[in-house]
């Protein structure tokens, strides 16, 4: 306003900078608005449209957009009205100010020219603030007979639009109706107050009045009632832009009685009159306030029916909720700079309704939402579970069927109803927590009371309801969105027992499928295997397969991992059983157990990972310590098929060195060997190339280290030394011959070279055989040293023995060697 009336002043100054000044700030600041527009625009496309298939979220990126763009156009358009009112404000009270000072210019000089005594003057002076005060009266009438019609229609459309359910597009704009009675509301309070000030005015007590009047040296005594007209101004205001009416009362007609009690007289039908006016246009506002509650509260139907008319009525109720708030914080800020004024509004208020709400309209319209969500969920549920119920369908069905309503309204009011709400107002989430509130004690009664007893599929069922929920009640601020803590503790309860039962029933399946003998088969190598570990994966495989197909991966991979522990915990078992009952098994059921355990290990390296990617690391682990423990019991298995062979040959064959039937040069180590070639033909073919060459290596230990221990527990003299040194060399030369000929493939899979391994481990015998055959110690230095590395402590006792097997020492002094 300052800028305006300082370039009319200066046209040549003031109003060419001003226009080039606010030009060039409007370039920069167009220039800066289009630069952040295109950099907006960039992050959009990059974040949202980088695939074809993203395409088809324009038409609802710009719908979103546009909707924003209405939210902010109208609170631009209210802040422009607001700085419009408030410049219009300040240039009207300009005016009124200079038409003051002029009518003051124009009194003083009359005063000053005229005759003071000439009564003409006064008359002129009342005659034409009588004409203003009356043409001022009926134009503030001819307005108020005006709104009064308004009134009636809109209080008539409203009320048969609301009697007829019909809300939508028979009726005008709620936002303009609503705009409407604002204005006729703000119009009967300006003259409310004006009526009550200017009652307050009178009623105070008149400034004594000056004693003399001095023009052009003359002095003027006379009484001022009587010679001046004082212009007494009432302004009728209130605190939004208000009416203003301007009157001009003689100060000799205020001492009139009985025009006094006239006054007063129209003064009070005049309020009761415009009293009467905003007890309607209150009842206007509650009903258009009821129409926006009512349409919210049916936002569900009438977001599939009519979203339009949902987002005109979403609109009404924040331009409302605003224009409350600034009602509230414009009498907060007049009560503090007019009290009197205020104090005057409040008596004129309290004689009508307050209809307006104590508490924001959006917060309570979204209250009474909440409720009418709370409302249709349980009338929902309990509709559709009698209906399950008459339709002989069991509980559980019967309460998941009518919770799956309740996610059917989700969905529509994601789809349909959220769109036409700003953020700051969660329809979605006001109905999860009205849905949540409700149903968790519902799906908690299933299963609770009954826990020991509830069977597989009905927990199955819970919780893929339960996951399902979860799944569809994730929202755009929070699509991360985990399990409901309550819903999340039930699927934990649900788990832990269906583990549970799972775990029972695979010890059951499991220890049947270990105590039966299986049939034993060749497989398409020649090996013998049983079927028990297809049996075993197989009830392995079914569990995961079902848990996969009903649970999330999240808690399905608990279920392989249970298996792979019960797998562990078997493997004990069968170890116990086999160390208990080797003896009385087979060859062929040892090495069928060797390849089923083997074979287990081959197919339990990828158990669990089909459906399991992303917890392939946990999986694999516990995997690696499944496979370890078939490994060692095959090994295991392995060691006792060769315990098998050295029983046939320890007692009956071994045991006869250094006895009568071995010294007269019965080969006993040929026996031996003719005894392995015999089994190793047949585990050449019924065992993997790993587990045969550890058992001929073991065969190779076992019958060296019985040899030696059948030699030394003799304790006799020989007859004979240098024959049994010779039968000791040939025994030797046996071994070697086979193991480290014959059988040298199998002993260099070990990591060994065959006939250096065998040769370095019978030189023991060959030491033996040239310790028997010394003269003195100092014969055989290098064998003893052989012997002590093969015997270590054991050394001296070996070396004593040998020596007293020879009769020509038996009776010597052994103390030299």
């Amino acid at each position: 306003m300052t800028q305006s009336i300082m370039c009319s002043s200066d046209p040549s100054s003031g109003q060419l900078y001003g226009s080039c000044h606010a030009e060039g700030n409007n370039r920069v600041t167009d220039k800066a608005i289009e630069s952040k527009a295109i950099h907006n625009a960039t992050q959009i496309i990059n974040n949202h449209f980088q695939t074809e298939s993203s395409l088809d979220e324009i038409e609802a990126l710009r719908y979103r957009y546009n909707r924003e763009l209405a939210f902010t156009t109208e609170s631009l358009n209210e802040t422009r009205e607001q700085k419009e009112d408030t410049i219009y404000g300040t240039y009207a009270a300009l005016e009124r100010i200079s038409q003051k000072v002029h009518d003051l210019k124009l009194i003083m000089s009359s005063l000053r020219n005229a005759n003071v005594t000439s009564p003409s003057n006064l008359y002129r002076t009342k005659l034409g603030n009588a004409k203003q005060n009356i043409a001022s009266t009926m134009s503030t009438l001819d307005e108020i007979d005006v709104s009064s019609q308004q009134i009636s229609e809109l209080k008539n459309e409203l009320t048969s639009s609301h009697d007829n359910g019909n809300c939508g597009s028979n009726i005008r704009s709620l936002q303009t109706s609503f705009q409407q009675i604002e204005e006729l509301r703000t119009f009967r309070e300006g003259i409310m107050v004006g009526l009550y000030l200017d009652t307050l005015h009178e009623s105070l007590p008149l400034p004594p009045p000056p004693t003399s009047l001095s023009f052009e040296n003359k002095t003027c005594r006379s009484n001022l009632p009587e010679n001046q007209e004082l212009a007494n101004k009432s302004v009728f205001t209130s605190h939004s832009n208000a009416v203003t009416i301007e009157h001009k009362v003689p100060q000799a007609c205020k001492s009139s009685t009985h025009h006094s009690e006239s006054q007063s007289n129209s003064r009070e039908l005049t309020k009761k009159h415009i009293c009467a006016q905003m007890s309607d246009i209150a009842d206007l506002s509650a009903e258009l306030r009821n129409i926006v509650k009512n349409n919210i509260l049916n936002c569900v139907e009438l977001g599939q029916k009519d979203p339009a008319f949902l987002v005109s009525v979403v609109e009404t109720m924040i331009t409302i909720d605003a224009k409350d708030h600034r009602r509230s914080l414009k009498k907060k800020s007049d009560i503090k700079s007019h009290p009197m004024e205020h104090t005057a509004e409040t008596s004129v208020f309290s004689q009508i309704a307050d209809k307006t709400p104590k508490k924001t309209f959006q917060n309570e319209v979204l209250g009474l939402l909440r409720k009418k969500f709370g409302e249709r969920i349980r009338d929902r549920f309990t509709t559709c579970v009698f209906q399950a119920v008459d339709a002989d369908r069991n509980v559980i069905d019967a309460t998941l069927g009518a919770s799956s309503e309740g996610i059917v309204d989700l969905l529509v009011i994601k789809r349909y109803v959220s769109p036409c709400f700003p953020k700051d107002c969660p329809v979605e989430k006001l109905y999860l927590e009205e849905f949540e509130a409700y149903m968790i004690p519902q799906i908690k009664a299933l299963y609770k009371q009954r826990m020991e007893t509830i069977e597989v599929k009905d927990i199955f069922q819970l919780i893929a309801w339960i996951q399902h929920y979860c799944s569809q009640s994730k929202t755009e601020d929070d699509p991360e969105k985990k399990h409901c803590p309550d819903f999340g503790e039930s699927i934990n309860d649900l788990l832990n027992e269906y583990l549970a039962q799972i775990k029972s029933q695979l010890k059951k399946w499991m220890t049947n499928a270990t105590q039966i003998d299986q049939d034993i088969f060749c497989n398409n190598d020649g090996n013998l295997v049983t079927s028990y570990p297809e049996d075993i994966l197989n009830l392995l495989n079914m569990q995961i397969a079902v848990a996969s197909e009903h649970l999330e991966p999240c808690h399905s991979v608990q279920v392989a991992l249970l298996c792979l522990d019960e797998l562990c915990e078997m493997q004990e078992q069968i170890r116990t059983k086999l160390d208990g009952s080797w003896k009385d098994m087979e060859v062929e059921r040892l090495c069928s157990t060797v390849n089923d355990f083997f074979r287990l290990y081959e197919k339990c390296e990828t158990f669990g990972l089909a459906n399991h990617s992303s917890y392939e690391e946990i999986i694999k682990e516990k995997a690696d310590d499944v496979c370890l423990g078939y490994i060692k019991i095959a090994l295991h298995v392995t060691t006792l098929v060769r315990e098998i062979i050295m029983k046939d040959l320890e007692e009956p064959v071994i045991s006869h060195v250094l006895t009568p039937r071995w010294e007269n040069e019965e080969d006993l180590i040929a026996v031996s060997i003719r005894t392995f070639q015999d089994y190793f033909k047949d585990l050449r073919v019924w065992l993997p190339d790993y587990f045969y060459s550890k058992c001929v290596k073991q065969c190779f230990d076992e019958i060296l280290k019985c040899y030696v221990k059948s030699f030394f527990s003799k304790k006799k003299s020989c007859q004979n030394t240098w024959k049994v040194s010779q039968t000791l060399e040939r025994d030797s030369l046996g071994i070697v011959q086979y193991f480290g000929i014959e059988c040298a493939s199998q002993i260099e899979t070990s990591g060994t070279q065959a006939l250096s391994f065998v040769n370095d481990r019978l030189e023991l015998l060959r030491c033996m055989s040239r310790v028997l055959l010394a003269k003195s110690e100092d014969a055989v230095t290098s064998e003893i040293s052989v012997m002590q590395r093969e015997l270590g402590n054991y050394v001296v006792p070996v070396i004593l023995h040998l020596l007293r097997m020879k009769p020509e020492t038996i009776k010597c002094d052994l103390s030299p060697w």
